[in-house]
Order: structure tokens, then sequence, then C-alpha cells
């Protein structure tokens, strides 16, 4: 079972002419550390962002039926 933990996410997106970026910080207990996405569509950087939280949750779910 997944105990309630707390999750305090935050993220920016910036483009720097050529790609967008968004750096998105977890800020949870497992001290995880920012990352940085890179894609030269808005929409492709929406899709990696999404794909990237999906894989977050699965690992944290993966740790808790340990």
């Amino acid at each position: 079972m997944i105990q309630d933990f707390q999750l305090n996410p935050s993220f920016n997106i910036h483009f720097d002419g050529m790609k967008y970026h968004a750096k998105i910080h977890f800020d949870d207990a497992f001290e995880t550390e920012a990352e940085e996405i890179a894609a030269s569509a808005i929409s492709t950087l929406a899709t990696k962002v999404s794909n990237r939280w999906r894989q977050y949750l699965l690992n944290i779910a993966n740790k808790y039926r340990q």
C-alpha cells in the first residue's frame, strides 16, 4: 500500500531561440534532483514532461511495494 507522502513539485519552461526547456524539481522526501528536459517543439516538450511525471510516479509506487 502506498502511504501518504508530500510532493511539492515546481517547474519552469523557457525557449532559448532553438529549443524549449523545462526544468522539473519534484521536491520530495527522496531528495530527487532537478531535471532538465529539452525539445524543439512545445508539444514534444509537453509529451516528454508528461512521460517523466508518469515514470516518477511509477518509481514512487515501486519503492513502496518493496
